[in-house]
């Protein structure tokens, strides 16, 4: 499989994500319509978004009240939208819902965080998960760091068309010194021996030099964001406009590890007396399409997008098919970073 490469935004994390069922929504199937949020073309599949890895997500004791979104058969609160009302805020308490804190540099998301250091001199951004996800399916280190060279910010560091010229520029970049005479000359020869230049980086980026200098991060720990818990939140979004709660996280997480597709647990949204609430009144498909924008991507539609899911709902695809893809689109993905991924808002 080919790591998705950058966000369209010009970053280096793949887009996408995986969710699994349960908890307050049921459709079946996994979104497979139109790239992006306008459907203007492709397919948004697999891939999570952003560059952080493994996570685990932790899991807490289920809340009470209001009505059952999580997918375990409870009740649960409603919350506020994507902006604010009613979520908790930024709170390291809540990290723990989102994913998971790593001591290890040979962990996935120990070495997604080790090739961003090294390659891009800067940490994963918030939206990391995608990696970890393509590492965790069997998608070789080497793919990952070849992808990263060849993103655009990969590009503008390492623009040598020697191999000389490129090794230098690791020596620089990953450990923060010059080559010295025989280790450039050793990195070199490979180079032209026809290793290629991702093999080269990660000697580099996995280097006990290079770890040495990563070792205070890792010894404070490192966060990783899960992609399962990110897809789940996002269809909150989506679906009921606002954050989930820790019962429904928990809920439709549990389901999704356990195999669900992540269009069963729109459906188990969609389903729930709180989603029946909110829209008292039967929605058209372009009223439908209308409160995914809003609520996954924080505007509305565009006459392009319209267009498309119309096409896509008319065509076959449930409407639970076509929440999980605009929810789990790259933009969406990036509208919700703050609150998800780095924000760890819940209601």
């Amino acid at each position: 499989m080919t790591p998705p490469g950058t966000e369209p935004s010009g970053g280096t994390d793949p887009s996408g994500g995986t969710g699994s069922s349960g908890g307050t929504d049921g459709s079946g199937g996994t979104g497979s319509s139109g790239g992006g949020t306008t459907g203007s073309g492709g397919t948004d599949t697999a891939g999570g978004g952003g560059t952080d890895t493994d996570g685990s997500g932790g899991t807490d004791t289920a809340g009470g009240g209001g009505t059952d979104t999580d997918g375990s058969g409870g009740t649960d609160t409603a919350g506020g939208g994507a902006g604010g009302g009613g979520g908790s805020g930024p709170d390291p308490d809540n990290a723990l819902w989102f994913g998971s804190y790593t001591h290890y540099v040979n962990s996935t998301g120990g070495q997604v965080y080790a090739l961003y250091e090294g390659l891009l001199d800067r940490a994963p951004d918030p939206l990391s998960e995608g990696w970890h996800t393509l590492l965790d399916q069997g998608t070789s280190l080497s793919a990952v760091t070849e992808a990263i060279l060849n993103s655009p910010e990969g590009q503008a560091l390492f623009n040598a068309t020697s191999n000389a010229g490129f090794v230098e520029q690791l020596y620089q970049t990953v450990l923060d010194r010059a080559g010295d005479a025989a280790g450039a000359q050793f990195w070199t020869s490979l180079l032209d021996g026809g290793s290629s230049r991702a093999t080269v980086a990660d000697g580099f980026v996995f280097s006990t030099e290079h770890f040495a200098q990563l070792q205070p991060a890792f010894e404070q720990a490192i966060f990783v964001p899960d992609p399962g818990n990110s897809d789940v939140a996002r269809l909150y979004y989506g679906l009921l406009d606002r954050a989930p709660d820790t019962s429904g996280l928990q809920g439709w997480y549990a389901q999704a590890h356990a195999g669900t597709s992540f269009s069963p647990i729109a459906q188990g949204i969609l389903a729930s007396p709180e989603y029946a609430a909110l829209h008292p009144t039967a929605l058209t498909d372009a009223q439908y399409v209308e409160t995914l924008y809003e609520g996954a991507l924080g505007r509305s539609v565009d006459p392009v997008g319209a267009q498309f899911w119309s096409n896509a709902l008319t065509s076959g695809q449930t409407r639970a098919d076509v929440a999980v893809a605009i929810s789990d689109s790259p933009e969406a993905n990036q509208h919700l970073s703050s609150v998800i991924e780095s924000g760890w808002v819940l209601t």
